[in-house]
């Protein structure tokens, strides 16, 4: 779903890299995590009408990443250190009218050339004002920089300038949204030229079965600009829920448009099961199995490509968010099909433990890269084996203001990779104070 920008309060949480202002229905937890995530509603009301409302935090990020190019004759890591303070404000001078601002400034600090590079940032992160009952009851206006986000974040988590309109009643919600990143520069220490040039259409329809079951219909029109020219259309559907024990998600997708002067045709999947076990310590098992096609010909690109404006990480069992594709190659789903097991537990009712396994392949061998990893080394094309990766992801709550995130992600590359192959470890450790 296009999670909603405005609503009866704030919720803030570790798990989303956003603060989210949420309506009832929407602050319930998940269908597929019966419990809470490690932070909960850390509004600040500044006076007794609460037309104004203001919330912050700090978080402080580093990871390392050895070996990004898998080649044992040398070494190449990558190191981060990314501490940042963002505060949110939320103003409503009537009751049908919001007005949130949102602004975030640290620095990222980068090392993979034996030096540190820094990049110092001051972003206007949200700044749009939303009119309800705009023209009649339930519809909604919505104008600015906003986030956009679907519930797996495997359509978009991002934010888009631009407009959306929007209908919620009872238990349907349906939006339609143009939006562009960055259509006004977001750093404003630093005039960086705009990375995607490409107008979004977004359409999205939600019906909520139950209260813990949503299905969704989608249409995501984008037009790319650059002399790229990829440009598809992608339709699907999406559920996610739970009934008793049992959880589930499911992702279907079709693709089609253009891609450069060919025609574009792909598919994919998504899909997986959560048993919730009656036991000491709530463990869970999960299993998914995911694919995306790949090649084409001269005339058919089969290649099917995620918008760009995802972000591939959701929680599973756990209080904190994971890369659900694996933290340390973390691909994108194109030309793959990867198996999933997993399980988590939780040692304390403040904190959860999981431990994660990936098999990937390619579709159709191809001798490039793996789309949208981290990882650089480009694959031969003599096997469609990858490789696999084993992810142990701890969160926890320290302390009321405090929480924690720590992750491993061990990547062993498979026979589709040249010869000198080295594993490649990933180390994350994310501390969030809020206020």
């Amino acid at each position: 779903m296009i999670r909603k920008s405005f609503g009866m309060g704030f919720a803030f949480c570790i798990a989303n890299t956003a603060l989210l202002p949420v309506s009832q229905a929407q602050a319930q937890t998940k269908a597929s995590v019966p419990d809470e995530s490690l932070f909960g509603d850390n509004t600040v009301r500044l006076d007794e009408e609460d037309d104004l409302q203001i919330s912050a935090r700090l978080t402080i990020e580093g990871s390392l990443l050895d070996d990004i190019d898998l080649d044992s004759l040398t070494d190449d890591s990558q190191a981060r250190i990314q501490p940042e303070a963002r505060v949110d404000v939320l103003y409503t001078p009537d009751d049908d009218i919001e007005i949130l601002a949102s602004v975030e400034a640290g620095f990222d600090l980068d090392r993979r050339t034996g030096q540190w590079d820094s990049i110092e940032r001051l972003e206007i992160r949200e700044l749009n004002i939303l009119f309800d009952d705009f023209l009649a009851k339930d519809f909604q206006l919505q104008v600015g920089r906003q986030d956009v986000e679907d519930g797996r974040e495997w359509l978009y988590d991002s934010r888009l300038d631009g407009i959306r309109v929007a209908y919620d009643h009872r238990q349907w919600r349906i939006e339609a949204m143009w939006g562009r990143e960055e259509l006004v520069r977001a750093n404003l220490l630093k005039n960086q030229p705009v990375r995607r040039k490409v107008d979004n259409w977004l359409f999205h329809a939600e019906y909520e079965a139950t209260p813990d079951w949503d299905i969704s219909a989608y249409a995501i029109k984008q037009k790319d600009l650059r002399a790229s020219n990829i440009s598809p259309l992608t339709i699907g559907i999406q559920s996610e829920g739970r009934m008793g024990q049992i959880g589930h998600w499911l992702e279907l997708a079709q693709q089609s448009g253009t891609s450069g002067t060919r025609k574009l045709r792909a598919r994919a999947v998504d899909a997986g099961v959560i048993w919730h076990l009656p036991l000491p310590a709530k463990p869970a098992l999960f299993a998914g199995y995911a694919h995306a096609t790949g090649g084409g010909d001269a005339t058919k690109d089969k290649g099917f490509r995620q918008t760009g404006l995802q972000d591939n990480e959701d929680r599973i069992t756990g209080l904190g968010n994971v890369r659900y594709y694996g933290e340390a190659l973390d691909p994108d789903l194109s030309n793959i099909e990867i198996f999933t097991l997993g399980m988590g537990i939780r040692p304390t009712a403040s904190s959860s433990l999981e431990l994660i396994a990936h098999r990937y392949r390619q579709a159709v061998r191809d001798d490039d890269d793996v789309r949208g990893s981290p990882i650089s080394a480009e694959l031969s094309g003599d096997d469609r084996d990858i490789g696999t990766e084993i992810d142990v992801a701890f969160s926890t709550r320290l302390a009321k203001p405090v929480a924690l995130e720590a992750k491993v992600g061990w990547f062993m590359p498979g026979k589709g990779f040249d010869t000198f192959r080295k594993d490649a470890i990933l180390a994350k450790v994310r501390l969030v104070f809020r206020f």
